[in-house]
């Protein structure tokens, strides 16, 4: 009696209704990234500025579309990136 091939690999969804379910929690974690996801233009406020320091030259920070400019020396500028300013040196 010759023998059956198995219905599907060991590694294999069995039915399309756990295609469904992985596609539908796919959907909800993006949609709650993009809800966590701070706005990239806001302004920071002026309790953060008041605080943050240029780390080279260490004189207060503006805020200039999405860079902090040191006051001091305006040629040191430092990008922020979804709402966090990333003050590395660029020679670091």
């Amino acid at each position: 009696m010759p023998s059956t091939p198995s219905s599907a690999p060991s590694g294999a969804p069995q039915n399309s209704a756990s295609n469904t379910s992985a596609a539908d929690n796919s959907a909800a974690a993006s949609r709650a990234a993009q809800k966590r996801a701070p706005e990239c233009n806001a302004p920071l406020t002026d309790d953060i500025l008041q605080i943050l320091r240029c780390p080279v030259t260490g004189s207060p920070l503006r805020q200039e579309g999405d860079e902090l400019i040191a006051t001091e020396d305006p040629q040191r500028r430092y990008r922020i990136e979804d709402g966090v300013p990333h003050l590395l040196p660029h020679n670091a």
